[in-house]
């Protein structure tokens, strides 16, 4: 960000939970997805901290997905579009301007289970931030609207496990940010591990 000082701040919280609906389609290789995320306000939250989870807001996000996945060469591309509609932060006064973020990943799978690949994404607001105090008002109107920016590119590691019938997909993804405005900057390593109810044909075949 473009601040004259330099802060950090370490924290484990938990954040809000959302509610998400979505609508896909299939052709082939080919695979879209429409989908709506409610975010729900009820997560960790303290105005003080310079890192919070929680929102502490009422945000809906409407995004719009498309991937490629050829299972013949273990190719996967993909790409999210989508849009973040804020409501007022209930402690501060604060009001978040609308947010647009871009997602891409590509990966390339192998016969034993292992993917690897780049992940990134971009974010950028597209209408300014409002209300607050009187101090954040000023900073607002300063910077024509405290629009914050930032784009992050990272490697991706993947596998996939037979767990009796079924398959465990385990995910490890870094991200870097390489240009941030108005917005804390740092890295964000996600760990995320899923097995599915339904049993997975081709482990069930070997049982």
């Amino acid at each position: 960000g473009e601040f004259p000082f330099d802060t950090k701040d370490d924290d484990f919280e938990v954040g809000d939970p959302v509610i998400a609906a979505a609508l896909g389609w299939h052709s082939g290789n080919f695979h879209w997805q429409l989908g709506g995320l409610l975010n729900v306000p009820i997560g960790s939250y303290d105005e003080f901290d310079l890192v919070n989870l929680g929102f502490n807001r009422w945000a809906f996000d409407l995004t719009g997905a498309a991937t490629y996945l050829d299972m013949a060469t273990g190719v996967e591309l993909s790409g999210a579009l989508g849009v973040t509609f804020n409501g007022e932060n209930k402690d501060t006064g604060y009001n978040t301007g609308t947010e647009l973020h871009i997602e891409f990943a590509g990966s390339k799978m192998f016969a034993n289970g292992m993917s690897l690949g780049m992940v990134g994404y971009h974010y950028q607001q597209l209408s300014g931030d409002s209300g607050g105090t009187p101090a954040q008002q000023q900073l607002i109107s300063a910077t024509g609207g405290f629009k914050g920016r930032s784009t992050a590119i990272g490697p991706s590691f993947g596998m996939t496990l037979p767990i009796g019938d079924r398959a465990l997909s385990m995910n490890l993804r870094w991200y870097h940010e390489l240009e941030t405005k108005y917005r804390t900057e740092g890295d964000a390593v996600i760990f995320t591990a899923a097995v599915p109810l339904q049993a997975d044909p081709r482990f069930a075949a070997s049982r």
